[in-house]
C-alpha cells in the first residue's frame, strides 16, 4: 500500500503538467463548427449472469463498464449515462425490448448495449453482447448479437471485437483513430479485473443503491486491485469518484491526474477533474480542461454550457457571451443558460437584450418569481411602464401574500407620475406585512410627493419601530416638520439623524435649512460645507451655500455657488432666478437705484 501512496502524491504534483498540456489547444471553442451535428446517444445495461453463479456477479457491471469507457472513444456517439456508466436500480430479470426501451427512455438514449455472462461446460467464458436501437416510445428493435467463448483472461479482447462487430452491423462502423482505444486493455492482470469489478459491484449494489457503508467497502478493494496493477486507470478515476463523495478533494485530484497520466485522454478522468477544479474555484484550471473537452466532443451542449458559465464566472464575458449564444441556438429552451445570458446583458447594460432574454425565461419557467420580477424591473428600465405593470399585477394575483410585487407596482405608477395609484399599492404592500419597513418608507415618500405632509408625517412616526431606520426617519419628520415652518422642533429629529448618520449628505442638507431658518448663520454654513464634502456634485447643497453666503453679505461668493448649482441641475429655477436677480441688483446699484426685491 505504501507504494499506491507515493503515486497518488506524484500525480497530484503532476496536475499542473496535465492541464498545462492543454494551453497549445488554445480557445478549442474558436475553432468549432457552430453546426456540428449531433451522434446518437448510447448507454449499457447491467449484463445478465447467465451461469447464475454468484462468482461471476462481478463481472454484471464491470464488463459493460469498460464496454461503455472504451465506446467513449468512438467520436460517432455521446454517451447518455452518468460518472458510473451502469445504471443504479435493479436491473431487469428479462432484458425484452420493453425494459430495453424504457431504460432507453430513461436515459434519454438511442442505443442500448445489453449482454450476459456465462460459463461453458469447460468452464470458459461465453460473452454475449447485444446492440438495441429505440424505435419509438414504448418499443425497440435488435440490430445485432455477438458471442465470444474461451478464457475468462480474454475477457477484454472478446469486448473489442464485439464492439467492432456490432457497429458495423449498426452501420456506424468504428474509425481507424479511434481502434487502438477500442481495442485497449486496460489491465493484462485478470485478478485486478476481477477485484476492480468486485469494487464497482459494492458501489452499484445491483439494485440496492448507494450505500456509504458499500462505498467503503469498494475503496477498500479497489485499493487491493490498484496493489496488484497500479496502471489500472479505471480504478483511480472510480476512486476519485469515491473520495468525491466523501468531499476527500485533494485525494480525488491525485487520482483523476494519475488516471490521466496513465491514460491520456481519458475522458471521464478529465471531466471528473474539470467538475472538481470548478468545485474548488481553480477557474483557470477548470478552464483549460474544459477546451480540452469540447475539443473532443464540440456537439455537447451540457459541456458547452458549463465552460460558458465558468468564463461568466471567471469575468470572462465576451467569451462566455459567445459559447452561451451558441449553446441557445442549438437547445433554445436551455433555461440556465439563458439565466446566464440574463447576468451578461444586464452587466453590459443591453436593456433591450437583458428584456429579450428576460421574456425567453419567463416563457420556459412562468413559475419562477425571480425572473417574472426581473422581467417587470427590465420594462419599467426600458419605459415600458404599462408592461412592467401588467407584468407586477400578474406575479400580485399568483403570489397575494408576497410585499415585493405591489412595491414593485407602487414604484412603476410612481415613475409614471400616478401618484394615487403608487399610494394604492403601497399601501395595500403595508396591509400584506407590517413588519416590513419598505412600504412604509415608500408611502411616507409618495404622500410627500403628493403634497400630503399630514399623512407622512403619521406613516414616518409608525416607522419609528424600525430601530435600525431611524436615522432615515428621524430625517423624513425634521423635514417635514421644518416646512411646516417649525424648525426649532424640526431641530430635534435633525440633530439626532446627523448624529446617527454622519455620512449622509442629504441629512446635512435639511439640518443646515432648519439652522438657516432659525437665522443660526454659521452653524448653517458649516453643516453646508459637511455636505459638499461629502457630496461636491449636489446642486442643492451648492444653492444652500450660495443662500447663506448672500445672507452674510458675501455677493460674489454667492453667485459662484448659484452658477455652480445651475451648472450641475441646470432645472435649478431658484438658482436661476437668484442670479438674474443679482445681475439686475448690480445694474440698479450701478445706475445709483434703490433694490427692494431680495433673492431666495
Amino acid at each position: 500500500m505504501r507504494r499506491f501512496a507515493t503515486r497518488c502524491k506524484i500525480a497530484a504534483v503532476a496536475i499542473a503538467a496535465l492541464i498545462a498540456g492543454t494551453a497549445n489547444l488554445g480557445d478549442a471553442a474558436a475553432d468549432r463548427d457552430a453546426n456540428v451535428t449531433r451522434p446518437p446517444a448510447f448507454t449499457v445495461s447491467v449484463f445478465a449472469n447467465a451461469a447464475r453463479a454468484r462468482s461471476l456477479d462481478w463481472m454484471r457491471v464491470a464488463v459493460p463498464f469498460m464496454l461503455a469507457e472504451r465506446l467513449e472513444a468512438h467520436r460517432d456517439l455521446r454517451p447518455a449515462y452518468g460518472e458510473l456508466v451502469v445504471p443504479f436500480g435493479k436491473p431487469p430479470e428479462m432484458l425484452d425490448a420493453v425494459a430495453v426501451a424504457d431504460l432507453a427512455r430513461a436515459q434519454n438514449a438511442e442505443l442500448v448495449f445489453t449482454g450476459s455472462i456465462g460459463r461453458a461446460a469447460n468452464w470458459d467464458l461465453v460473452l454475449t453482447v447485444e446492440l438495441w436501437r429505440s424505435d419509438q416510445p414504448g418499443t425497440a428493435s435488435l440490430i445485432a448479437s455477438g458471442t465470444r467463448r474461451g478464457d475468462f483472461k480474454l475477457v477484454h479482447r472478446f469486448t473489442g471485437e464485439l464492439i467492432e462487430e456490432l457497429m458495423a452491423a449498426a452501420k456506424i462502423p468504428v474509425r481507424p483513430a479511434d481502434l487502438e482505444e477500442v481495442r485497449r486493455v486496460p489491465t493484462s492482470d485478470y485478478y485486478a479485473f476481477t477485484l476492480f469489478g468486485r469494487g464497482l459491484s459494492l458501489v452499484h449494489g445491483l439494485g440496492r443503491g448507494p450505500d456509504s457503508r458499500r462505498a467503503e467497502q469498494a475503496r477498500k478493494v479497489l485499493a487491493r486491485a490498484l496493489f496488484i496493477d497500479p496502471k489500472l486507470a479505471e480504478a483511480h478515476r472510480v476512486m476519485a469518484e469515491l473520495h468525491l463523495g466523501r468531499s476527500r478533494f485533494d485525494r480525488a485530484v491525485g487520482q483523476y491526474s494519475y488516471a490521466l497520466e496513465l491514460r491520456p485522454g481519458y475522458y471521464a478522468a478529465m471531466a471528473g477533474l474539470a467538475r472538481l477544479m470548478y468545485r474548488r474555484g481553480e477557474l483557470r484550471e477548470s478552464e483549460s480542461l474544459h477546451s480540452r473537452m469540447l475539443r473532443r466532443r464540440p456537439w455537447d451542449t451540457s459541456l458547452r454550457y458549463s465552460f460558458g458559465k465558468l468564463l461568466w464566472e471567471k469575468g470572462d464575458v465576451d467569451r462566455s457571451f459567445e459559447e452561451l449564444k451558441q449553446v441557445v441556438r442549438e437547445q433554445p429552451e436551455h433555461v440556465e443558460a439563458r439565466r446566464t445570458l440574463v447576468l451578461i446583458h444586464a452587466s453590459r447594460g443591453d436593456s433591450d437584450d437583458l428584456v429579450r432574454e428576460l421574456e425567453a425565461v419567463a416563457r420556459l419557467d412562468p413559475a419562477h418569481l425571480e425572473t417574472r420580477l426581473d422581467l417587470g424591473a427590465a420594462y419599467a428600465a426600458v419605459g415600458a411602464a404599462d408592461k412592467a405593470i401588467d407584468v407586477y399585477r400578474g406575479i400580485a394575483d399568483d403570489y397575494p401574500g408576497r410585499v415585493q410585487p405591489l412595491k414593485f407596482l407602487g414604484d412603476a405608477y410612481r415613475r409614471r407620475g400616478d401618484i394615487r395609484n403608487a399610494i394604492f399599492y403601497y399601501r395595500k404592500a403595508l396591509q400584506v406585512d407590517g413588519n416590513d419597513p419598505r412600504p412604509y418608507f415608500l408611502l411616507g415618500r409618495a404622500y410627500v410627493e403628493a403634497g400630503d405632509d399630514r399623512r407622512a408625517k403619521v406613516i414616518y412616526r409608525r416607522a419609528l419601530r424600525f430601530k435600525q431606520y431611524l436615522p432615515e426617519t428621524y430625517n423624513n419628520l425634521g423635514a417635514i416638520i421644518a416646512r411646516e415652518g417649525k424648525p426649532l422642533r424640526a431641530l430635534w429629529y435633525l440633530k439626532r439623524a446627523v448624529a446617527k448618520r454622519p455620512d449622509e449628505a442629504d441629512f446635512r442638507y435639511n439640518f443646515a435649512l432648519a439652522l438657516s431658518a432659525l437665522e443660526e448663520i454659521d452653524a448653517a454654513a458649516e453643516q453646508v460645507e459637511i455636505g459638499l464634502s461629502l457630496a461636491p456634485r449636489d446642486a442643492r447643497l451648492h444653492y444652500l451655500r450660495g443662500v447663506v453666503r448672500l445672507r452674510v453679505g458675501d455677493v460674489e461668493g454667492a453667485r459662484a455657488s448659484f452658477d455652480r448649482a445651475l451648472e450641475l441641475d441646470p432645472k435649478h429655477d431658484d438658482a436661476g432666478h437668484n442670479l438674474a436677480l443679482l445681475d439686475k441688483m448690480r445694474r440698479r446699484a450701478n445706475d445709483g437705484e434703490i433694490i427692494r426685491e431680495r433673492p431666495h
